[in-house]
């Protein structure tokens, strides 16, 4: 992926350069492709692998007792109707720190690049503050990101564990009744 980037990037147009800090070319070279490559992997033997042992464990949990099985699969369409209402969210604030990360990145480039100015003008004050600025809003970004990402995590365990507590729950109730084996 890097190769073919460095190679379209190597092809644009000289506009693209002008518009572009060289910042935020360095660092989608450097640190964002690398996401991108771990994604591809993951794509397709996660989902393979959570999709087989949903339907293995849901298959043998009709075989003990149907009512459990629908009971304990019934929390699997919340999940599917919350968790990318969430993830998208995670994803706009994620994406808006990845672009304050190319500001910054470009400010300091430019600030580096100019240093003789800074200190000619004596404007170490006006830059601080310019990066300052950035700063700030990268930290706010990140403090939604991280509550998003979380918030993400935390209903999947929830409802993770949701699930087996209401096994243990009905289960218990139908073996105390005598109408289900405690061993199922």
């Amino acid at each position: 992926i890097r190769k073919k980037l460095y190679e379209h990037i190597l092809t644009l147009p000289l506009s693209f350069f002008h518009k572009s800090s060289p910042g935020m070319v360095v660092s989608s070279l450097v640190t964002e492709v690398a996401t991108a490559g771990e994604f591809v992997g993951q794509a397709i033997s996660t989902p393979v692998t959570n999709l087989l042992t949903l339907l293995a464990f849901g298959a043998y949990m009709f075989y003990l007792n149907p009512l459990l099985a629908v009971l304990s699969l019934a929390t699997y369409p919340i999940v599917i109707f919350l968790v990318p209402k969430l993830q998208a969210r995670s994803n706009k604030a994620n994406k808006t720190r990845v672009d304050i990360t190319r500001r910054m990145s470009s400010k300091v480039d430019e600030a580096i690049s100019g240093i003789h100015e800074i200190h000619g003008n004596n404007s170490h004050g006006i830059e601080n503050r310019k990066y300052g600025r950035i700063v700030d809003e990268l930290f706010k970004i990140r403090i939604v990101w991280i509550l998003y990402k979380n918030g993400v995590k935390v209903l999947n365990n929830f409802f993770q564990n949701l699930g087996p507590f209401i096994l243990f729950l009905v289960g218990g109730y139908l073996a105390i009744q005598g109408r289900f084996d405690l061993g199922a």
